[in-house]
């Protein structure tokens, strides 16, 4: 679940991101030594193994410039700061020559921006996404009225965190003017092609509700967006976001130029998944302790076994058939649960067993086989270590404890 919510938000991210032309430097450019330039640095990104800086050069230009363990450097990379001059060598954003010239290198001849840097990461954040979004809906040939998505993104922030709804419409009533719009408009080809004239933020506040159907939908698809957009946890300041798309489509000079708004999903990306980290490892540390306190009790109970490896499993029914090498093929069948119960796959849902080599699995799983004689059927508990350990599967939680029912159907010939 946490993984998939990861994605889901990163692709989002991606999405609206655009990748600038300006990440590269100009070819030909020269400073002190040959193919190196001057850079100030901006702001320092530190995602984990490869330490990042966003950098201002003497034409002014902004860039994203990582480093890593192959980059030549006088001076210690995790030792840089804003404001530090550098002389690079870069080639597609990345630094393979740098030296640290800010004691030669008169203080303010590459300013530090300032306007962006006034304006909270959410706050930038909601900016940018809200202009992209926009800027992404004119790209596939989608048109709203900025007016009206920008009042329903208002309505469908305040109704995601406050009791009281202040929506135009039922939320039921949301998707069937969505259909409408796709049977009535969209697929006769009466949609618009560009946007209507957009108003400031203080008139779209004090916008009612319209019968006309493309303002419906435009409302409609605003607060469905957005209400998508809080519910993966993102934080959004309503009046920005709104901001950023009515810009765009009035072709209004944007509060953050585009760089910024690259460093922006850059800077936020790097936080959630900082915030995923912790959740992880968080949620690693509670499931060993629940499968370890189980299984302290379980091994108590008649009929459990428990090995020196910490595998524990009880037989349900006795075979009298050979037991398997870890180099057979194998024929089971096999069910799968979670601590909780939760069913999470079965061999007998489709009615087929499976094949496969009784070494080739998760150690734990291996080992229980190896126990079974041919016509056996054991449940047995398999402790994280003997699993999928701390970093879990796709469909396993870090360090959850796996209980299957394995019946051993055959060894293959």
């Amino acid at each position: 679940m946490y993984r998939k919510q990861l994605r889901t938000i990163i692709l989002m991210l991606l999405i609206v991101s655009i990748v600038s032309g300006s990440l590269l430097f100009a070819a030909g450019k020269k400073e002190a030594a040959p193919n190196s330039f001057l850079v100030r640095v901006i702001n320092v990104l530190s995602p984990e193994g490869t330490p990042a800086f966003s950098v201002k050069d003497d034409d002014g230009s902004e860039h994203l410039l990582y480093t890593g363990i192959f980059t030549d450097t006088n001076f210690p990379i995790e030792d840089i700061a804003v404001g530090d001059y550098l002389e690079v060598v870069v080639d597609n954003s990345i630094i393979h020559s740098m030296r640290y010239v800010s004691p030669i290198i008169e203080e303010n001849r590459i300013p530090l921006p300032s306007p962006m840097d006034e304006m909270s990461l959410i706050d930038r954040f909601s900016y940018a996404y809200g202009y992209q979004l926009m800027q992404m809906f004119a790209q596939q040939g989608l048109f709203l009225d900025p007016n009206y998505w920008a009042r329903g993104s208002v309505d469908g922030i305040h109704d995601m965190t406050n009791p009281d709804s202040i929506g135009f419409f039922e939320f039921t009533d949301l998707f069937g003017i969505i259909d409408q719009f796709q049977k009535e408009i969209w697929e006769v080809g009466e949609a618009p092609t560009s946007y209507p004239d957009a108003l400031s933020l203080e008139e779209v506040l004090n916008l009612t509700a319209d019968d006309d159907l493309f303002k419906k939908f435009s409302y409609t698809y605003g607060y469905l967006l957005v209400s998508d957009l809080l519910k993966l946890a993102l934080d959004a300041n309503a009046k920005l976001y709104a901001q950023g798309g009515l810009d765009f489509a009035g072709s209004n000079d944007p509060l953050i130029d585009e760089f910024g708004m690259q460093m922006t999903f850059y800077e936020y990306q790097m936080i959630l998944e900082e915030q995923y980290q912790a959740e992880m490892a968080a949620l690693a540390q509670r499931n060993l302790e629940e499968a370890e306190t189980f299984l302290a009790m379980n091994t108590k109970k008649e009929g459990v076994v428990t090995t020196e490896s910490g595998l524990q499993y009880t037989i349900l029914e006795e075979g009298s058939g050979p037991k398997p090498t870890a180099d057979d093929q194998v024929e089971v069948h096999y069910t799968l649960y979670l601590l909780n119960g939760q069913l999470v796959e079965s061999s007998k849902d489709s009615g087929q067993s499976v094949h496969f080599s009784a070494g080739n699995l998760i150690e734990g799983f291996t080992e229980a086989l190896l126990t079974m004689n041919v016509g056996s059927t054991i449940r047995t508990w398999i402790h994280p270590s003997l699993g999928y350990g701390e970093y879990g599967s796709q469909a396993i939680e870090p360090n959850a404890l796996l209980i299957f029912e394995i019946e051993l159907l055959g060894i293959d010939e």
